[in-house]
């Protein structure tokens, strides 16, 4: 109960909108998604070694180079370290800022939140969606309750 309150004061405050987004994440990482377990990850990424994630303080970081996919040479994955270890972020590196551009215009729009500097959504799950573009990354989170995006 406690989400929905944080979900209605968000779209009262403007930030997010009540429309999901198209597509949450680019080729070729779009068959994630946000709040998945890291066992529902593994069976996704079978290479995936448990040895190869990174224990930080609260959380795991598993890194994965993508070639330059559909314009991204890297993503770093990050999980929580709760009970079923849910995946809340995604920081892809691109090493072309215009397929990245292209992408987020096509699927996410232009920046609704933060000014015009951020994206806001709604996961089909309910929770919400926050995206934004540092040099040249873009990051994707979700607020997942007990993660360090939380409300």
């Amino acid at each position: 109960m406690k989400s929905i309150g944080i979900i209605v004061g968000m779209l009262l405050a403007g930030q997010i909108l009540t429309a999901q987004v198209r597509r949450v994440l680019p080729k070729p990482v779009h068959k994630l998604e946000l709040g998945m377990s890291l066992e529902a990850f593994s069976d996704e990424y079978e290479t995936l070694d448990p040895y190869q994630l990174d224990r930080e303080e609260f959380r795991y970081r598993w890194e994965q180079d993508l070639g330059g996919k559909k314009g991204i040479a890297s993503a770093t994955f990050y999980f929580d370290d709760g009970s079923d270890r849910p995946l809340y972020e995604v920081i892809l590196v691109y090493d072309d800022l215009r397929a990245r551009d292209q992408w987020l215009a096509k699927y996410y729009g232009p920046p609704n939140a933060a000014e015009g500097t951020e994206w806001a959504y709604e996961l089909p799950s309910g929770y919400p969606l926050r995206a934004w573009c540092y040099k040249n990354r873009l990051v994707i989170v979700a607020a997942l309750p007990g993660t360090e995006w939380a409300p």
